[in-house]
């Protein structure tokens, strides 16, 4: 039988895949990691309270909460709305618009839900208390753009070269997970967003994120986002919502997700779309508390992916639809709720990043005894190695979400839940 822990529905809402339009993440190179192997100390309270971009030392990689999905409307199913291009810069605020009309109304329900579903004993207990630190308003304004230890960062990178080889080689650092790499990746990314020569400027927050500054990444994000766009900057819209909800800012998490739903794609990519806005609403309201609505939500998810008529990517749809599906399930697994759990191998494939990652969970004596993963993912914040010892560790999957790997960490927990079922049946 699994044994409790004290994560929060936040760490729940951490499931969420849709960082995808976000970042580069995933594991470091291919093989095993076997749960066995030491953790680095990238990664360790839940999830981390974000450093100020004020900090005298270096970035590190605090834990994000998932993309959150809170809000009072309707499921996205809107026909109207301009296609979603990569704009150019991020917002200091999102304002809370208007409902949008929608065809096809899901009821919403308000009333927050106090229940605790379990997952084989595993609690889910309400949300946890915000980061330390301050408020996300108190820390914009105690920040510096860029920090004091920005200029004590040199790079023997040669920045004459365009930036379409510069982004390369800053993934390339965020791939190393290490301070260093990070601070060295964030400040290529400062000197060319001086020089003007940066593209769009969307990769800028972005990698502030990577490199582990959530406030100045929600800064940046702010900022781009305000900025004038031909169509919603929603690839920079999701994640700004997601470093809202790790700073307990539902409210305004709930206000960029309102913008989001009202101004989707053109076709073929609205569909998709809309699914991944209402995964996103479910989300939030996972982390909030409001389950009931968090479910309607999940379920008009998985209800969309399938119908999407977008040219390219069929395969992920239903991967994406499966992890919402798990995300369902781990908010209301009465299924398995205290489940004896029989010994043996379970192996699983989820998609990650980069591609499939195959996860193998071993029970004995009723317990997850290891966690072993395969896969080709590129950047790893040592997710590979964290996620599968925490679930060990607690005997839970409702782990820590480590910032720049949420598809990763997503992958791996629906494969080891995946596992769970099976061995519970």
């Amino acid at each position: 039988m699994l044994v409790p822990s004290s994560a929060g529905r936040r760490h729940v809402a951490a499931m969420a895949a849709l960082l995808g339009a976000v970042a580069v993440v995933g594991c470091n190179g291919g093989g095993t990691a076997p749960v066995s192997e030491a953790a680095t100390a990238a990664e360790e309270a839940p999830p981390a309270a974000p450093q100020s971009a004020a900090s005298t030392s270096g970035p590190t990689a605090p834990a994000v909460a998932a993309i959150p999905a809170a809000f009072r409307s309707a499921p996205l199913t809107g026909d109207s709305a301009p296609p979603v291009a990569p704009a150019s810069a991020p917002v200091a605020t999102a304002p809370v618009l208007n409902r949008p009309v929608v065809t096809q109304p899901v009821e919403v329900v308000e009333a927050a839900d106090d229940s605790k579903p379990s997952l084989g004993g595993v609690s889910v207990e309400s949300p946890s208390p915000p980061p330390r630190g301050g408020s996300l308003d108190e820390q914009l304004r105690a920040s510096q753009v860029p920090p004091p230890w920005l200029g004590s960062v040199s790079t023997p990178y040669n920045t004459s070269k365009p930036w379409s080889e510069a982004r390369l080689e800053i993934r390339r650092l965020l791939g190393l997970n290490h301070d260093a790499a990070r601070r060295e990746a964030i400040k290529l990314t400062w000197i060319y967003l001086q020089k003007n020569d940066i593209g769009d400027g969307h990769e800028y927050p972005m990698y502030m994120f990577l490199g582990g500054e959530p406030v100045w990444a929600a800064r940046a994000y702010e900022e781009f986002i305000a900025k004038p766009h031909q169509n919603t900057p929603l690839h920079a819209m999701l994640p700004l919502a997601s470093l809202y909800v790790t700073f307990g800012e539902f409210d305004k998490a709930e206000g960029v997700l309102r913008r989001a739903l009202q101004e989707p794609p053109a076709p073929p990519w609205r569909i998709s779309a809309q699914a991944d806005v209402n995964a996103a609403f479910g989300d939030l309201y996972a982390a909030w508390g409001k389950t009931d609505v968090a479910r309607k939500h999940y379920a008009e998810a998985i209800r969309l992916y399938p119908t999407s008529n977008q040219p390219y990517g069929h395969h992920q749809l239903k991967f994406k639809a499966g992890k919402v599906q798990t995300r369902l399930d781990l908010l209301d697994a009465r299924a398995i709720e205290s489940a004896k759990l029989k010994d043996g191998r379970y192996q699983m494939t989820s998609l990650g990043y980069s591609g499939d990652v195959a996860v193998t969970v071993r029970i004995a004596q009723g317990r997850i005894a290891d966690v072993q993963i395969k896969h080709q993912e590129k950047i790893d914040q040592n997710a590979c190695v964290l996620v599968p010892k925490r679930i060990v560790e607690r005997q839970s999957l409702q782990v820590d979400s480590i910032s720049g790997a949420t598809i990763t960490k997503d992958a791996i927990v629906d494969g080891v839940f995946r596992g769970l079922k099976q061995a519970a049946r």
